[in-house]
């Protein structure tokens, strides 16, 4: 078995045909890949019109606007509280 490598190998079995074509099907793939992520959020709009999100309703904790003033005040009380148990 003669084991030869050479550019006249690659002519004589098509090997130009076939690489040609294998990077036409890696390129049509790719670009039908890049097509469809490119329309994915148009798509997702159309479908959250049949699909919409559900709302979940909100904690009343969150619903306050002086959230920060009642965490201040509770870090106040803890800190109070830990100063007069260490004395």
């Amino acid at each position: 078995m003669d084991l030869s490598f050479s550019f006249q190998n690659v002519l004589d079995h098509n090997g130009l045909v076939i690489s040609a074509t294998g990077m036409l099907i890696v390129f049509f793939a790719l670009t039908l890949i890049s097509v469809a992520i490119t329309l994915l959020p148009k798509f997702l709009k159309v479908l959250a019109i049949y699909f919409p999100e559900k709302e979940e309703p909100t904690p009343i904790s969150a619903k306050s606007s002086n959230n920060g003033a009642i965490v201040a005040a509770i870090a106040y009380a803890v800190h109070q509280n830990k100063l007069t148990s260490s004395k």
